[in-house]
Order: C-alpha cells, then sequence, then structure tokens
C-alpha cells in the first residue's frame, strides 16, 4: 500500500505509461466527473465587479427592473433588428 506521500508520483508515473490518446482522455474525464466542482461564478469577480453585482441585486429587489421586452425593443430601435 501506498503513503500519503507516495501516491501522487506514483499515479503520475501510471499516467504516464498510458500511450493511447483516446484512453487517457477518458481517463481524465472520468477523474475529472469525480472531483468536487469548487468553481464559483464569483470567484473571478474583482471588488468592483462584486460590488455592480450587489448593487444590481438590490435594484432588483427593489423593483428597479426593466423588462426583458423593452430591453430587445430598445436594442431593435438601436441596432435594428
Amino acid at each position: 500500500m501506498l503513503s500519503d506521500l507516495e501516491i501522487k508520483p506514483a499515479f503520475h508515473q501510471l499516467i504516464d505509461k498510458i500511450e493511447d490518446k483516446e484512453y487517457l482522455k477518458e481517463l481524465y474525464d472520468s477523474i475529472a466527473a469525480l472531483l468536487p466542482q469548487k468553481d464559483d461564478i464569483l470567484d473571478g469577480l474583482n471588488p468592483d465587479e462584486i460590488k455592480k453585482l450587489e448593487q444590481s441585486i438590490l435594484q432588483a429587489k427593489n423593483g428597479e427592473i426593466t423588462s426583458d421586452a423593452i430591453v430587445r425593443q430598445k436594442i431593435v430601435e438601436k441596432f435594428g433588428n
């Protein structure tokens, strides 16, 4: 049985031995699907973007919104159909 320190290097060595690129891709996809997804949509935002998003959420909660129909109408008026 491999120790915690040995497992990653041993796993890398196994991967390096795989010559079949299609099999390697399938193996990668399978392992990636098992890992928990850590990506959060907010992780890539800077503080200014987060502030703007928070303002938008507050505006929506206060009913300060523009309907989809009005937005589409304004786009057509400005750019045509």
